[in-house]
């Protein structure tokens, strides 16, 4: 009879909920940008709001520069 190894894995993750409208995001709130398109800014880098727009939302990404984001590529970070 074959025996089974158990794997463990760290269980530290923290849980992110993407941001669908502006009522979900205030000015001034640090968000992850969670997109991943050629040429933008890196996928997971964390910034803070500085406008709100109807589709889009004007994030500074420190040293990624200042992008405007859609809302479908922003995320809260959450402790799990």
């Amino acid at each position: 009879m074959a025996t089974g190894v158990q794997l463990s894995f760290d269980t530290k993750f923290e849980s992110i909920k993407t941001i669908n409208n502006p009522s979900n995001i205030g000015a001034g709130q640090v968000v992850i940008y969670v997109g991943d398109v050629f040429g933008g800014p890196p996928k997971g880098k964390s910034g803070t709001v500085k406008r709100l727009y109807g589709t889009k939302a004007l994030v500074d990404l420190g040293f990624s520069g200042t992008w405007n984001v859609p809302y479908y590529f922003l995320a809260k970070k959450f402790a799990a």
